[in-house]
């Protein structure tokens, strides 16, 4: 699994009244730090999908967790290419849901790397290192 770490963790927990029952309102940000590469030899292309997954937020019953809403964006991004190379990054999908097992919320996002090389004689890499999330959590707790 290319996920590594979190970095930069930070989780906010608001006193709300609604809607229903939901009486908690946690925002939690931070960096997902991993690694999402391609290395392409000349005159080559070559496309990279991964997903990474970590938890995040408070540890909830499940009777307890009522919604969860994801943002992602990409924070960390390197190249290297002699100059004739086209990439292309794409978050193709993310959400967040709350995770039975571990008791808090599951963060999933999948994300692809495509590289075309067309220097004839020079290897080109790319890489996705870190990606933003920007996570809230609704609860009834």
């Amino acid at each position: 699994m290319p996920f590594m770490q979190l970095a930069n963790a930070q989780e906010v927990e608001v006193v709300v009244d609604g809607p229903g029952d939901v009486n908690r309102l946690y925002l939690c940000k931070g960096l997902a730090q991993g690694s999402t590469s391609v290395n392409v030899q000349p005159g080559q292309g070559d496309t990279v999908t991964d997903t990474w997954q970590f938890h995040i937020g408070p540890q909830l019953d499940a009777n307890k967790f009522r919604r969860a809403i994801a943002i992602m964006s990409f924070a960390g991004l390197q190249e290297q290419d002699p100059g004739a190379a086209w990439i292309s990054y794409y978050l193709q999908m993310f959400g967040a849901d709350f995770d039975d097992d571990n008791g808090k919320v599951k963060v999933s996002v999948t994300n692809s790397l495509s590289m075309s090389n067309s220097t004839p004689t020079a290897w080109a890499s790319s890489a996705i290192t870190q990606l933003a999330y920007d996570i809230t959590i609704l609860a009834a707790v």
